[in-house]
């Protein structure tokens, strides 16, 4: 009886693994493009977002540890705050400059922080000016500057972000 079982589990185990049963760090084909399609879609807001590059480097990384870290798709699909969480690490290794820190910033995370200034000036130039928005923006990449480590910490906290726009207004408002 004990050759049956054993001969009955091997064949099972190749039958599994012939017709394409996943495992943590070795899923299927059809379940990576699955998640590779899923991570994707969003590729126009990515590319925005993190540069091309970069967006290719974010869908690799996630892919990476996703399929590290659930047994398949359906496990990966039912979890997912983990899955978020994941995409968030990868976006902060992908995203993090070891070169910057505060108040001395790579010229990689400046560029990153004034291009989003600069896509507010539609909005700013009707109400300040466009000597004042550019007082303003100045103001801006300054002070997140000299608050954070780099563009990732700045870009994980809104709320002193706000502050920081909020307080560089004001500050343009009073200049002559």
């Amino acid at each position: 009886m004990n050759k049956i079982s054993t001969a009955v589990s091997v064949c099972a185990l190749f039958f599994l693994s012939a017709c394409g049963g996943s495992e943590k760090g070795n899923w299927s084909d059809s379940e990576k493009e699955q998640v590779r399609k899923e991570l994707t879609a969003e590729r126009g807001a990515l590319d925005s977002t993190l540069g091309k590059a970069e967006t290719d480097l974010w869908i690799e990384c996630t892919m990476t540890k996703i399929e590290a870290a659930y047994e398949n798709y359906a496990a990966a699909s039912s979890d997912e705050k983990g899955v978020e969480k994941i995409g968030e690490t990868c976006a902060i290794e992908v995203l993090t400059d070891s070169s910057s820190k505060k108040g001395a910033w790579s010229a990689g995370d400046r560029e990153r922080l004034l291009k989003e200034m600069n896509e507010q000036r539609g909005q700013l130039e009707p109400t300040f000016g466009k000597e004042k928005t550019e007082l303003w923006i100045q103001c801006a990449v300054n002070r997140t500057e000299s608050s954070f480590q780099n563009y990732v910490a700045a870009n994980g906290d809104l709320s002193m972000m706000e502050k920081i726009g909020a307080d560089c207004a004001i500050e343009v408002m009073k200049a002559p």
